[in-house]
């Protein structure tokens, strides 16, 4: 389940919709590439809702369909798991990523695939420079 198929590839680079089965596949993926934990399948989450796009140098942020996936560690801190929430457009985009534990202060990531499969992290302006997104297609600009 880890790994995507040729077909499901595809699909990400045609920019159609992923199912709920390609988003696990892809939040567990991203878990182990960009925080080097094992994610525990058991406990994953997923959710079809509107998902948010914070765009640099902008007064608000674009909202757009998606999938809103959680999922906790394997491995167990103290008392309690880390949880992973990872934000998806509907094209199987990964947004934001963001890691909490207990009290701690989140942290937020972003990433793109890597030519050699796997995902990297990169700051925001070279996410928004990678995927130059075109925001008069599906999203709304909503203003804080």
């Amino acid at each position: 389940m880890e790994s995507l198929g040729r077909i499901e590839k595809f699909k990400i680079i045609l920019n159609l919709k992923i199912t709920k089965e390609q988003v696990i596949a892809l939040g567990l993926a991203i878990v182990k590439d960009i925080f080097k934990e094992k994610a525990n399948p058991v406990t994953a989450e997923i959710e079809w809702t509107e998902v948010s796009l914070y765009a640099l140098g902008q007064e608000g942020y674009y909202a757009h369909d998606g999938w809103l996936f959680k999922v906790d560690s394997e491995k167990i801190f103290g008392n309690e798991a880390m949880t992973f929430l990872i934000s998806f457009l509907d094209n199987g985009i990964p947004l934001d990523m963001v890691s909490v534990l207990g009290d701690d202060k989140p942290r937020t990531l972003y990433a793109i695939k890597g030519e050699d499969g796997h995902y990297k992290p990169i700051s925001e302006q070279d996410f928004f420079k990678h995927h130059n997104f075109d925001f008069t297609k599906g999203f709304e600009k909503k203003m804080f």
